[in-house]
């Protein structure tokens, strides 16, 4: 509220909850005296209190239910709200522009009325404050002193119902031509709710501009970025709230998808830092498994991703392929880092959801070189056969051998399928530079990375984890939301891909079959367990994955403007990481100048 147009008795705040709470802090108004004043000084009557050992006391007996509105007859309640409503008349909404307030329009409870008020000022561009608000009476004036229009509300006998008693004066001020006080992010929430829910990610200039279209006010940037994020938090909860769900959610799915595998793990309450503080959940429906062991490959990929939320956080992800050559979901678990203890515990559970199929150990896992999951593998899983993504392989391959060469060469013996592709790519490699072959030798076994040892049992050729990383680049902006939100985004965008392909595939008519279901969450002796360390760095969260070194970036850039320093696209000489620093640039001055004086002096004395 804008301090300077606040009268001396008035409050800051618009309808705070304090005021509400303020039952004997504040004189009752006489209401037919306040529907006859024209002027600011009102209630002077009122303001004799008495003052007792035992604190204030007020000295009132007017009964604002009295007058001649009012019928000596109307005893019985009934009566009395009869012919209350037969005189008032109850608000009806009415769109942005047109709404119009006047004496007797009666609310379904107080903060309908303060919501009413405050959008009727914005409408009509002024402010007000509030002089007295408590469970019962409800007075505000218009912020600018010298403006007499004052408005006068209260409770009706039903307790919770309120009406406009009275609206006394005409606006004399000129009103808000710039900012309305009014206008608070807690109102634009309001006012915005809607939009937030249908588009989580529209930026704040698409708010603002919304803001402008339909309200005709605007609000500062950080205001705008601080209602979203509370917008989101009522639509989707709060991260730390959502971690205390997880123990339940396992049993939900426990309960509802039998056979499936959830387990959530925390610490103890004896733990010295995080007592029954989140540490990890993994989830597999059953539907996910039987789908794998109907008609998958025996290729599996794992991958992580880091979570954009306030706790951070990874997801762990095991994808596989089905006949088409076609991502399919197999399970999932959020971990608070990619260390070895939380791939241990990511390849244990996917272990023991694999080998309980008649394939058992015979299944393939490719992944980036993490050395994290080549320990947890050669330590839980020895016996399953393991694939090194080439994609990561190459970048790792083009830092030590630079040439353009060598990285064909490199990609001619990833995609050889016989052994003489794979000779001949290697002798040639080994002419252009002597080295190569010993440091593709560290990899280990052939039939890691080239395609000519891979195992035939497996029917799959593919040496790369773009589909687990298309996978993450599903989900979207779920990863920046609470972990509850994610784990229903990764459950429904499983389930809708796997009825969309049964159903396309089948010809499935389902009108049939389309039952009720209600989900019904069970009690449990679990724990209410907390949400890890806060881990959320300085600024606004990256949305995006990052992207490699050699992959391309969007948008027609990384296309058309080339390095003029290092002949590289996607950037210019300014922005250039191999550009000179500027001590570099001052010391080639200063050689450049040093130079040219001692030139200069070889010539005179040569003269």
């Amino acid at each position: 509220m804008n301090e300077d147009f606040e009268p001396a008795t008035a409050q800051s705040e618009f309808g705070s909850e304090d005021d509400d709470s303020q039952d004997s802090d504040f004189y009752d108004h006489d209401v037919d005296n306040l529907d006859d004043d024209t002027n600011s000084n009102i209630d002077d009557d009122d303001d004799a209190a008495e003052m007792e050992d035992d604190g204030m006391m007020v000295s009132d007996n007017f009964d604002p239910y009295q007058g001649p509105e009012w019928d000596d007859d109307c005893e019985d309640m009934d009566n009395y709200l009869a012919k209350l409503y037969k005189n008032g008349e109850v608000y009806k909404e009415e769109e942005f522009g047109k709404i119009e307030i006047k004496p007797w329009q009666i609310f379904t409870e107080k903060q309908h009325l303060r919501d009413t008020m405050r959008d009727y000022c914005i409408q009509n561009r002024f402010s007000i404050v509030v002089q007295k608000a408590n469970n019962k009476i409800y007075t505000v004036l218009c912020s600018d002193q010298r403006c007499p229009w004052r408005l006068h509300g209260s409770v009706l006998a039903d307790g919770v119902s309120w009406a406009i008693k009275s609206i006394t004066g005409d606006h004399t001020c000129l009103g808000l031509q710039t900012r309305n006080p009014m206008v608070s992010a807690k109102w634009a929430q309001r006012v915005l709710l809607e939009d937030i829910r249908a588009h989580n990610d529209i930026p704040g200039k698409a708010l603002n501009k919304l803001l402008f279209e339909r309200y005709g006010v605007t609000l500062p940037k950080s205001t705008i970025h601080r209602m979203k994020s509370e917008a989101l938090v009522e639509i989707h909860g709060g991260f730390d709230v959502s971690y205390s769900y997880l123990p339940r959610y396992c049993e939900v799915v426990r309960q509802t998808n039998p056979t499936s595998s959830a387990h959530c793990i925390w610490n103890s309450a004896q733990h010295p830092e995080r007592p029954l503080g989140f540490s990890s959940i993994f989830i597999s429906f059953r539907a996910c498994l039987d789908g794998l062991f109907a008609g998958c490959r025996g290729l599996i990929g794992v991958d992580g991703t880091f979570l954009k939320g306030n706790y951070g956080g990874v997801l762990l992800s095991a994808m596989a392929l089905d006949g088409n050559n076609e991502m399919f979901p197999v399970s999932w678990a959020i971990v608070l880092a990619e260390d070895d203890e939380c791939w241990r515990f990511f390849i244990y559970h996917l272990k023991s959801v694999l080998v309980s199929s008649d394939r058992g150990d015979n299944w393939c896992i490719i992944s980036d070189r993490h050395k994290s999951i080549d320990k947890a593998c050669n330590e839980i899983w020895p016996t399953v056969d393991r694939r090194y993504c080439c994609k990561h392989l190459s970048v790792n391959f083009k830092g030590v051998f630079p040439r353009p060469k060598m990285w064909q060469l490199f990609w001619l013996a990833a995609n050889a399928t016989s052994d003489f592709i794979f000779g001949k790519a290697m002798k040639q490699m080994e002419k252009v530079k002597a080295g190569a072959r010993v440091w593709l030798s560290h990899l280990g076994e052939q039939s890691r990375w080239s395609k000519h040892q891979f195992n035939p049992a497996f029917k799959c050729d593919v040496n790369n984890t773009n589909f687990v990383e298309s996978f993450n680049a599903t989900l979207g902006t779920d990863r920046a939301r609470p972990v509850m939100t994610l784990l229903e985004g990764i459950r429904r965008v499983s389930m809708v891909r796997m009825a969309i392909r049964r159903e396309s595939c089948e010809k499935w008519d389902r009108q049939d079959i389309c039952p009720n279901i209600v989900k019904r969450w069970p009690e449990t002796q679990a724990p209410e367990i907390g949400p890890p360390a806060f881990r959320r760095g300085v600024g606004r969260p990256t949305k995006n994955r990052k992207r490699g070194e050699e992959e391309q970036r969007k948008g027609k850039r990384s296309k058309t403007i080339k390095c003029g320093i290092c002949g590289q696209f996607g950037h210019n000489k300014l922005t250039c990481q191999r550009a000179p620093t500027r001590k570099q640039k001052k010391g080639k001055e200063k050689k450049a100048e040093g130079a040219a004086t001692t030139s200069k002096k070889g010539k005179k004395k040569a003269q």
